[in-house]
């Protein structure tokens, strides 16, 4: 479903990235960016810090799904903290999401990474 009034947004909250919005083809290529963006701005801090940070992207009650492209912006932030060497954690899963990786055959992988 296309929906071109389809908004979605991180804000950092209590050492989290919430999630917010609709997530659907319009919102993902833009949201799936600006989680690449933080996950760089974290790896430099770590790199002048000495650190190895854990990001947590949390799902806020709000947020809507639509489609499975959700599940490739998960599975692309994952990819990209793995190539910077850190660690991702995601919280607060839509049902929906989770069926959704189930039924594409990434749920396990995706499950490795959720904590709540």
């Amino acid at each position: 479903m296309k929906d071109s009034s389809a908004v979605a947004s991180l804000e950092k909250k209590h050492g989290s990235w919430l999630i917010h919005g609709i997530l659907c083809t319009d919102t993902v290529v833009s949201l799936t960016e600006r989680g690449r963006q933080v996950i760089t701005e974290i790896k430099q801090r770590d790199n002048l810090q000495g650190t190895k940070s854990t990001i947590c992207f949390d799902f806020a009650a709000d947020t809507g799904i639509q489609d499975a492209s959700a599940v490739a912006m998960l599975l692309e932030w994952i990819r990209f903290t793995r190539h910077h060497e850190l660690r991702i954690t995601f919280t607060h899963l839509p049902h929906k999401l989770k069926i959704m990786a189930e039924l594409g055959g990434v749920g396990a992988m995706l499950q490795q990474h959720v904590i709540k």
